[in-house]
């Protein structure tokens, strides 16, 4: 009989085989399971919002739909114009393009945005990516003075290009990433499109923060500036050394279910104490 030898193998040896059929299928299951995970938490989601959102003015442009209330028809169409405007330079950044339309969620004020997160206290930021949603603040909520000023700056610092590249870098991983990776990315990617990024800190009062503080409690370090300034260093500098590719071979294997820690010392050398001790 074929598998005669198996019954002349000593007792360890079966444990040895039984150990290397669960390590392999834990190797096939795991991404998996980590895929289908997510697939659910944000079908899930996007049924919620579908839900809390069916009072809100809609629109649509050639590759967004919006979601809206009280907001003015000028923050609407500098919106829908920056949209459009990014979809394509960012796609082209990471080869990528989603397959349907991306829905954007405008809101009128920080508190209405903050709201809808659950979140409280003196929040505001300009635009939050969740699970395939888009949300941002209309212009007119956080720039003063005339059509034509709202429209520069809006143009300039809006959180379109942002928020998008968080969302191409969350379908492509399947929400594999840690999230200080995906600000680095996102910056490098408004910066290298000419829009506004954080200005360097000033570091000689405060140390870097470990990476793994980052990967696990981004949102609750003291020094949020800091905390973005180290996740633009550390993607610059990988750039630098590896080349701009080195943002996709990243994503790409991150896609395939690896760990970051493992592809970033397979495609780098660097470890995350290696790699706050470069940018430091």
């Amino acid at each position: 009989m074929m598998f005669t030898f198996l019954r002349e193998l000593p007792d360890w040896c079966y444990w040895i085989l039984l150990i290397m059929l669960v390590v392999a299928l834990l190797s096939f299951i795991l991404p998996n399971l980590n895929h289908w995970y997510y697939h659910f938490i944000r079908t899930t989601y996007q049924e919620s919002q579908n839900e809390r959102l069916v009072n809100f003015k809609q629109d649509e442009s050639e590759h967004f739909t919006y979601a809206y209330d009280n907001i003015s028809a000028e923050s609407l169409h500098l919106i829908k114009d920056e949209s459009e405007k990014i979809f394509e330079a960012v796609g082209e950044f990471f080869a990528y393009t989603p397959k349907n339309k991306i829905p954007v969620v405008i809101y009128p004020s920080s508190a209405q945005l903050n709201a809808s997160f659950g979140w409280e206290g003196d929040r505001s930021p300009m635009g939050v990516y969740w699970l395939g949603y888009i949300n941002v603040l209309a212009p007119e909520a956080w720039i003063d003075g005339s059509a034509p000023i709202r429209e520069q700056i809006f143009c300039r610092m809006g959180p379109m290009a942002h928020e998008y590249s968080h969302l191409i870098i969350d379908e492509q991983t399947k929400g594999n990433y840690p999230r200080w990776f995906s600000e680095g990315v996102a910056q490098y990617v408004e910066q290298s499109l000419g829009y506004f990024t954080i200005e360097t800190p000033e570091r000689h009062r405060e140390p870097l923060y470990s990476f793994w503080q980052l990967e696990h409690s981004f949102d609750r370090q003291t020094n949020q500036t800091l905390a973005y300034w180290q996740s633009l260093a550390a993607v610059r500098y990988l750039v630098e050394q590896h080349g701009e590719n080195i943002i996709n071979q990243i994503i790409a294997q991150l896609a395939q279910g690896h760990s970051f820690h493992t592809i970033l010392k397979n495609l780098t050398g660097h470890t995350y104490q290696t790699l706050a001790a470069a940018i430091a």
